[in-house]
């Protein structure tokens, strides 16, 4: 007989976990090697949850077996408690959730039958503990809300972005004898390095929460916020930014945890985009910010996160949708058009968006970035303080234009190019986003991609999220 080593394992909170005898375990059959909260224990919390590290030497659980039947909690009475049974820790711990709080002062029996099976067949070793519950109830607690106020790209994720270094400039006199070597033109840039998060308490009761960053280097609270308390109906808008100061270009993600007074957590995703200096190959690409806002749409981009052909012929990139007019997808809604990035030359003007209807030479919308934003995401619309974004209703099929490029390349800038572009948003689960697309535009009227210097193909230097439309085309 083979013997086995044990491990334990401890819930927060509660006391060591039990560890059986390594004596009792065999090679031959799946077992429960420890539980928490352990056997016999008392004054264990309402809200607890049940952590079985499970012995596996025949494989992983068949999870066809996997049920209450098999995996029972009750009350000492014989009746069940409605819960969740799940695998963690790749398979290797068993959980099972209370779906509601546990009653208070009572005795919960905790079993695993020979009905549950490995994936070869072998049954458990039956397994039973049981454990009390603390005679103090639960006391009221809030119910936190949490706002993305741009609602882009989700309530639960921020995206923000940093230029680390904005002195000096592009200029290269050896090509351009004219330009000036000691010009600053990045000093009046801005980026997007702060978000506000909405936190709300819709509950009846107060909220008392305590906030953490799992990357404080990378992100911080310009308030010092470690703990709040919301009142019924109260909001906070909780500001954060990005710090981090890496070399070159990239992405962090890490996130913020709201926990509440009786341990219940909601974690904030927290998405920064950084690089070191402005402009040119030294910005993020296409690929790179759209990974930053935490969407899933295959783009069809090349090594470099762009673009590899935008001529009459180009093939489609990816998910890429074309159509040379559009119309809404609902149409007692209007389209809406955010601006989520901008990475062009900066910084006194810049880049115009556009709808027309079919054959109209007035547009249903304009709005352009304001300058000192065009090396950034989520940049200003000039002469105001909020984000570049607009709603339009048009009463026909339209064609969409940034920087006088169109999705009609027979029209504006493109000489026939494809330069601006579109791919439907796809959410973290893969899932196409109704009526809403991914629009990025790059110049491209100057040759194909990598012809000339000016024809990078990055397709960053307008980025927009269009709502409520769908192709006529």
């Amino acid at each position: 007989m083979k013997r086995l080593a044990a491990a334990s394992l401890v819930l927060a909170g509660l006391s060591a976990c039990t560890l059986l005898d390594p004596l009792e375990l065999t090679a031959d059959a799946p077992q429960v090697v420890t539980i928490d909260p352990p056997n016999g224990a008392s004054q264990v919390p309402l809200d607890a949850a049940l952590r079985a590290e499970l012995n596996l030497p025949g494989g992983a659980v068949d999870l066809t077996t996997l049920s209450e039947a098999s995996v029972t909690l009750t009350e000492e009475s014989g009746a069940p408690v409605a819960a969740t049974r799940t695998l963690e820790d790749g398979g290797s711990t068993l959980v099972v959730s209370p779906e509601a709080p546990l009653q208070p002062a009572t005795t919960y029996r905790f079993s695993v039958t020979s009905a549950l099976r490995d994936e070869v067949g072998t049954p458990f070793e039956a397994f039973t503990s049981t454990f009390s519950t603390t005679d103090e109830a639960l006391g009221d607690v809030g119910t936190l809300t949490v706002r993305n106020p741009l609602e882009i790209p989700f309530d639960d994720r921020l995206v923000l972005h940093r230029i680390n270094d904005t002195s000096g400039n592009l200029c290269w006199p050896p090509d351009d004898p004219g330009c000036d070597a000691e010009a600053e033109p990045w000093a009046d840039l801005v980026y997007v390095d702060t978000g506000v998060l909405q936190l709300e308490n819709t509950g009846e009761a107060p909220l008392e929460l305590t906030l953490t960053l799992s990357s404080p280097a990378d992100f911080t609270l310009p308030g010092g916020e470690s703990e709040l308390v919301l009142d019924p109906g109260e909001s906070y808008d909780l500001t954060v930014q990005f710090i981090h100061a890496g070399d070159e270009m990239g992405i962090i993600e890490s996130y913020l945890e709201l926990q509440d007074a009786r341990g219940a957590s909601t974690q904030i995703e927290l998405a920064g985009i950084y690089q070191l200096r402005p402009e040119g190959n030294r910005e993020i690409f296409l690929e790179g910010i759209v990974r930053g806002f935490g969407y899933t749409t295959e783009l069809g981009t090349d090594a470099r996160g762009g673009l590899t052909s935008t001529g009459p012929d180009a093939p489609l990139a990816g998910d890429e949708v074309r159509s040379a007019y559009w119309r809404p997808l609902d149409a007692s809604l209007p389209v809406r058009v955010t601006q989520i990035a901008a990475f062009h030359s900066c910084c006194t003007q810049g880049d115009t968006f556009e709808a027309f209807e079919q054959g109209a030479s007035t547009p249903l919308v304009s709005f352009r970035n304001d300058g000192a934003y065009s090396q950034t995401i989520f940049p200003l619309a000039e002469g105001t303080d909020e984000v570049a974004r607009a709603e339009f209703e048009p009463s026909g099929p339209f064609e969409m234009r940034s920087a006088n490029y169109s999705t009609d390349p027979s029209l504006g800038a493109g000489g026939g190019r494809f330069g601006f572009r579109l791919w439907p948003a796809k959410d973290r689960e893969g899932e196409v986003i109704p009526g809403t697309y991914i629009a990025a535009q790059d110049y491209v009227s100057t040759g194909d991609c990598m012809e000339t210097p000016l024809a990078n193909c990055d397709f960053n230097d307008n980025m927009y999220l269009i709502e409520n439309v769908a192709p006529v085309d």
